[in-house]
């Protein structure tokens, strides 16, 4: 602000933090520190550049030998200096970027941030097209949509394309390609079907589709996924889908053998009534999204202790991270959607790795140690489907994020 004075750890550092103010933002940072006061060359450098950037713990403690004992000798900087520095290349390891790329990453970021604030439909929708191969990326996507106010519809056989698309201007339509078990053959038989005029009755739609890439397992997706809603009850639309198969298949047979029958001339659609019967239970229609979406669309099954979370987590799941360090503490929220109970070699005590899903679906291991295990009353306590607030500590083993727990509570 030009009130301060801006100081430097080394007078030598002036020379190129100059523009930052003393402070090590960019990699060249890193290069030019040791190169001037650690007494490195280009050739040598290279190597410190590679331990850091490639989070190696051997290169990185003999490049630490190397970087303080250079300065040292070059600089005459006392040990302790020199230490000083040094923990100043270790967030390097976790993210940093040359100059070139940060500046690249800067553009593309007030890029997006405007789209994202003047298009805000358009802009999500081509997020969740991109993203459609990936169910939590999606997830998360959604939940953002949701905080936007962003309307994101179910899928739907007459409306939704191949990818997202924008309706009336405001609202997002679930694309047909981020439905489980939807190939691009299925996709392609729909969409060419459709050209002609849209699709009144599911017993139409099996007339007007290829069975043979619109297949049993396609078509119970589709139904199980929403995406069939407007021809009837999805209970009975799947307890008719053996049937209008077979029918579809022996219509089709006689058509192209060229026999006729007093029901060869009548559209199949006019032909096929769905049984009049109950629709399935609530919970089975959510975990049917759960599962042909990936999460949950229209509302979750235990969204109401779900939203008790609030203020009792310290960080969401989706927003744990290799950035975070080892050994921190945290506070998460969630659902215990998996449990593998096992015994210890030592004492033969029983424990358990459950993994935790957040609010967007984004999932995290967790280990719960034999103490705990006791403590919470054992396999009683530990069970899916049960909404949670959890504390523990972050751990990474091949670069896979997990938590040991020390304290959880369940949320009625």
């Amino acid at each position: 602000n030009g009130k301060n004075p801006v100081t430097y750890l080394h007078p030598k550092m002036e020379n190129y933090l100059n523009k930052s103010y003393g402070i090590l933002v960019y990699q060249e940072d890193i290069l030019f520190t040791a190169l001037e006061l650690a007494g490195y060359t280009w050739a040598t450098v290279d190597a410190l550049r590679q331990a850091i950037g490639k989070k190696k713990p051997k290169e990185m403690a003999q490049q630490h030998e190397i970087f303080v004992e250079g300065c040292i000798k070059n600089s005459g900087l006392s040990k302790e200096k020199a230490e000083q520095i040094w923990e100043l290349f270790v967030p390097f390891q976790g993210y940093g970027f040359n100059k070139a790329h940060a500046a690249s990453y800067g553009v593309v970021a007030y890029q997006t941030s405007y789209l994202k604030c003047h298009y805000p439909a358009e802009y999500m929708t081509a997020l969740l097209t991109a993203e459609s191969g990936d169910t939590e990326k999606i997830a998360e996507a959604v939940e953002e949509c949701k905080r936007m106010k962003i309307e994101v519809l179910r899928p739907d056989i007459n409306k939704s394309g191949v990818g997202f698309t924008i309706e009336e201007g405001k609202a997002i339509r679930f694309g047909l390609s981020a439905i489980k078990n939807i190939g691009t053959a299925a996709i392609s038989s729909i969409l060419s079907a459709r050209d002609v005029g849209g699709f009144r009755s599911l017993g139409e739609f099996a007339q007007r589709v290829d069975l043979q890439k619109v297949n049993k397992k396609a078509l119970e997706s589709l139904i199980r996924a929403g995406a069939m809603d407007d021809f009837g009850k999805r209970s009975a639309m799947l307890a008719t889908l053996e049937n209008l198969i077979a029918q579809s298949h022996k219509s089709a047979k006689q058509l192209t053998s060229g026999q006729t029958d007093l029901f060869v001339n009548e559209p199949l659609q006019n032909s096929f009534d769905l049984p009049d019967m109950e629709e399935m239970a609530k919970e089975q229609l959510l975990a049917d999204e759960n599962e042909f979406l990936g999460f949950y669309l229209t509302e979750h099954p235990l969204q109401k202790s779900l939203n008790k979370l609030g203020d009792m987590v310290t960080v969401e799941i989706a927003e744990l991270n290799s950035e975070i360090p080892v050994g921190k503490s945290v506070t998460i929220g969630g659902i215990i959607v998996a449990v593998r109970k096992v015994m210890t070699k030592k004492n033969n005590e029983e424990m358990a790795f459950i993994t935790i899903s957040g609010i967007t679906g984004t999932k995290i291991d967790a280990v719960v140690f034999p103490k705990l295990y006791k403590e919470k009353g054992g396999s009683s306590f530990w069970q899916t489907n049960c909404v949670v607030v959890a504390s523990g500590k972050v751990d990474n083993r091949d670069d896979k994020l997990s938590l040991v727990l020390e304290r959880v509570r369940k949320i009625d």
